[in-house]
């Protein structure tokens, strides 16, 4: 067990945090606000990086930051059920505290068609519009990874038995393009508008987080500073 105070201690210095989540498990944002607000409350500038927009809606957010859009307008501006198709009120409470007490927010994704062109043509066969829009370097040759990427089908066996090597390796090639564009915006958006006491907490899925071997693996290209993932785990109430 362990209490927000004391997680805030031990993300001291930490500068990119990753905080995994299940979409549409209340349980898991309300963990990642509870970070959020710690974070804060120990004096760190906050930054908050977003899985569910690609960068191309930076100007959505940057009008929310500054507080001059409603509510209902932003979610329909930005697109939001286009971008992700989650439940808005999942991230209501993140996004409002956000607000209200000046945390910056930044779309760290990459835009859907981007992943899509990797899986099937392959990072060596993108066009230069293609290829401008990832990052100038991606590892596709993490063993670890591909066996934990082989183990999300756990159960779909009949999928795996007729897929073809090359259509695997597509597979992979895009499931680290997109592990890599939000590694690499988080740390392009820390590094421009974060202070030396900043930490950009990315809200992200679980699967991107696990065992350190998506996005962390990849931001690490870039970034050589202090990085932390967090992944909650669901604890049985055993109380009454």
């Amino acid at each position: 067990t362990i209490t927000s105070g004391d997680l805030g201690a031990r993300l001291d210095g930490v500068r990119l945090l990753f905080v995994g989540e299940s979409h549409t498990d209340m349980a898991f944002h309300r963990v990642q606000l509870q970070v959020i607000r710690e974070l804060q409350r120990r004096g760190r500038e906050v930054l908050i990086g977003l899985e569910m927009y690609p960068y191309t809606e930076q100007p959505s957010l940057d009008l929310w930051n500054a507080g001059s859009v409603r509510e209902d307008e932003f979610v329909a501006t930005s697109r939001w059920y286009r971008n992700w198709g989650y439940h808005w009120h999942y991230y209501r409470d993140i996004f409002l505290f956000a607000r209200q007490h000046g945390i910056r927010m930044f779309a760290v994704n990459t835009p859907r068609e981007v992943v899509s062109a990797v899986r099937r043509k392959g990072l060596q066969n993108l066009s230069p519009e293609e290829a401008s829009r990832i990052p100038p370097r991606i590892d596709t040759a993490n063993e670890d990874h591909k066996t934990l990427f082989r183990a999300f089908f756990a159960g779909e066996e009949s999928v795996m038995h007729t897929m073809s090597s090359q259509m695997f390796d597509g597979m992979f090639a895009a499931q680290c393009t997109w592990d890599a564009s939000m590694g690499y915006n988080a740390v392009q958006n820390l590094q421009k508008s974060g202070g030396p006491n900043a930490v950009m907490v990315v809200l992200i899925g679980s699967g991107h987080v696990a065992y350190n071997l998506g996005i962390q693996r990849q931001a690490g290209l870039w970034f050589d500073g202090k990085m932390a993932s967090i992944v909650p785990v669901a604890v049985e109430d055993t109380k009454g």
